[in-house]
């Protein structure tokens, strides 16, 4: 068996630097060799074919000593740009795929080909792929939990280069969202879960929200800002 871990660290500031040039490495093989990032093992994000298997490892001890400063830094930055994220929808797209481990690919596929025609930065479509991984599996493994369901997915393209992206699931909730989007917190009793999905989700994005109702499903929106390109 062939194991290739990439290393990285969740959060803006890393994103495109050297830090996070194994979680790169990591993305091009999933896409370029079909390998769905669908579990997770050991604090990583792991994907399993034939004798390959292939981990994206994070980094998290110096992001969570500073989670909590970093927080109301975050609050603040995003009722900044709350405003921002009420502009004309441009373009739209709605997908509908079953819950399985196999279909996590074509979604993050699906959603990034769609937000290209904004002319992001490639490091920003990496992004994009990264957070939209980290919802639909959350859709999978937390909301139906190895029953059949749906993944329901509405982007949209607002004016001023934004993204909405919602993902959905129909599945068993989130009793208490504050505490599940706390970091390295999971439900996971055999410790098989990382418990960073949504801290991933908010580093990858300029903004997400997170609502559920136990019995009746969660709704993840988030909201990505394209801005390293000219508009000309």
């Amino acid at each position: 068996m062939y194991i290739i871990v990439g290393l990285g660290n969740p959060g803006r500031e890393y994103a495109g630097t050297r830090h996070n040039i194994g979680f790169d490495v990591i993305t091009r093989l999933s896409d370029d060799y079909n390998i769905p990032l669908d579990f997770k093992k050991h604090k990583a994000i792991c994907g399993k074919e034939g004798v390959t298997r292939a981990c994206r490892a994070y980094s998290v001890g110096n992001h969570v000593d500073k989670y909590g400063a970093e927080q109301s830094q975050k609050e603040r930055k995003h009722k900044m740009k709350k405003s921002r994220f009420g502009g004309k929808v441009i373009n739209k797209m709605q997908l509908k795929l079953p819950a399985l481990s196999a279909n996590e690919g074509m979604a993050r596929a699906a959603v990034a080909a769609f937000c290209a025609q904004l002319d992001p930065m490639a490091v920003e479509i990496a992004d994009v792929k990264c957070a939209v991984s980290e919802a639909v599996t959350n859709c999978i493994v937390h909301g139906y939990r190895d029953r059949e369901g749906i993944i329901y997915i509405t982007v949209s393209l607002l004016e001023g280069r934004i993204a909405k992206i919602e993902i959905k699931d129909r599945g068993c909730g989130i009793e208490d969202v504050s505490e599940a989007r706390q970091p390295l917190f999971t439900t996971d009793a055999a410790g098989e879960r990382s418990g960073m999905g949504f801290t991933v989700m908010e580093s990858f994005t300029d903004c997400l929200k997170v609502t559920s109702r136990v019995g009746k499903g969660t709704s993840i929106v988030m909201y990505k800002v394209f801005g390293g390109r000219s508009d000309t």
